[in-house]
């Protein structure tokens, strides 16, 4: 019995690990200047908790960029990107044909899913003005390019 069991778990855990996918959140600068990108995250659950990057930034050249997946994002180190920890925000400077990966989520199924943006404010700024989103619109107004893949084209 405890054989079984044993074998049943290790099989259950095989099976979520095979199913699991992540799926890219990608600012793409096509105009021909440098754009400024900041988000901001939105305040820990746990009162006091501090903050912590969910993830390093990210990036790539534009047209390396794939649809399905596989990229290899080149993170950026602490010198390339300002981090205001009090108020929660990152700024990054990308240059024209970059792609910079705002976050990752896992599983993601869609603009209807439940999944939450950990983001209260994404902003983009350059020559052609400024794109600024708040709430679940910092989800949502990626557009879906491939189920590993949404982007913001600037």
């Amino acid at each position: 019995m405890r054989r079984a069991s044993l074998f049943l778990l290790l099989l259950f855990s095989l099976a979520l690990a095979g199913c699991s996918y992540s799926t890219s959140f990608v600012v793409v600068n096509e105009s021909k200047q440098p754009v400024e990108i900041s988000y901001k995250y939105k305040s820990p659950t746990v009162e006091g908790a501090p903050f912590e990057l969910y993830e390093l930034p990210a990036r790539i050249a534009a047209d390396l960029l794939e649809s399905k997946g596989g990229n290899e994002w080149q993170e950026l180190g602490p010198s390339d990107y300002e981090l205001d920890r009090v108020n929660r925000v990152v700024r990054v400077r990308i240059m024209p044909r970059e792609a910079f990966r705002i976050y990752r989520f896992t599983n993601y199924r869609g603009h209807e899913d439940t999944h939450s943006s950990p983001f209260e404010e994404i902003s983009i700024r350059g020559e052609n003005g400024e794109l600024k989103y708040t709430g679940e619109k910092t989800r949502t107004s990626f557009s879906e390019v491939s189920m590993s893949l949404y982007t913001l084209i600037y």
